[in-house]
């Protein structure tokens, strides 16, 4: 499958700029989840920061479930 956005420059600049700043947002979530997966998986932590590593992913992944992102997981 192949999905092709265009926009009529200049007059839909603002809509572009949406698109880039969403993909990038998804981006940032991405590098948050790996981020909240590797640290306690490969850094010796304390049992309840360890913990608290976990519950924020969870948390995560809840947001972005109740708001119909899929973090490609």
């Amino acid at each position: 499958m192949r999905v092709t956005m265009e926009f009529d420059l200049p007059e839909e600049r603002e809509e572009l700029n949406s698109a880039l700043t969403d993909y990038r947002a998804g981006l940032v979530l991405w590098d948050l989840d790996e981020w909240l997966r590797r640290k306690p998986k490969y850094e010796e932590l304390p049992e309840k920061e360890d913990a608290i590593y976990d519950t924020v992913r969870m948390l995560l992944h809840e947001l972005c479930d109740a708001h119909d992102y899929n973090l490609m997981r």
